[in-house]
């Protein structure tokens, strides 16, 4: 058979490993709403909305890297909404002890749903 190349092996990798942390964040946030307001807060959720929107190209010979890749935009999308539902929570219940955790959130539940 043929020998990947090196960028086809780096991509493989990059999508191993962003496929494992949104599928860990997406623990994490599950029955956590603190953790789904720290996910939302922080700047680098940006690139959640850019992985949601991801189309990975799919070349012959990088079916490995493809089937990672295909995954990116779903779980980025399942994380996305499951922050979604602590949103709307939040705004139903107004009585939390720390009121302002989803103060903190730079997403809305419009832009959210916009994106899924």
């Amino acid at each position: 058979g043929s020998l990947s190349s090196p960028s086809a092996t780096f991509h493989a990798s990059c999508s191993y490993v962003t496929v494992t942390l949104l599928r860990l964040l997406s623990e994490w946030v599950e029955g956590m709403p603190k953790a789904a307001a720290e996910v939302l807060s922080s700047p680098s959720s940006v690139c959640l909305g850019v992985l949601l929107r991801s189309n990975p190209k799919v070349n012959e010979g990088q079916a490995s890297q493809s089937s990672g890749a295909q995954v990116i935009p779903a779980l980025s999308g399942l994380l996305l909404g499951l922050c979604l539902e602590y949103i709307l929570n939040d705004t139903m219940d107004s009585n939390m002890s720390d009121g302002s955790a989803m103060d903190r959130a730079s997403w809305t539940s419009e832009t959210i749903m916009n994106l899924i």
